[in-house]
């Protein structure tokens, strides 16, 4: 499982689809979630240059 969160924030957003929508124009970071057995993945930074529907 997947999450996500924006930049500045610090609490982190689960993903539960395949497709993320209505996202607003920012900065944000994606990781694989960590769980019992494994850490979090590196962050990865996305840029949401255009608003999303």
């Amino acid at each position: 499982m997947m999450e996500y969160r924006l930049k500045e924030d610090q609490n982190w957003t689960s993903i539960k689809t395949n497709k993320l929508v209505k996202l607003k124009r920012r900065n944000y970071q994606i990781r694989i979630k960590p769980n019992q057995t494994n850490l979090p993945s590196e962050i990865q930074e996305v840029n949401v240059i255009n608003d999303m529907n």
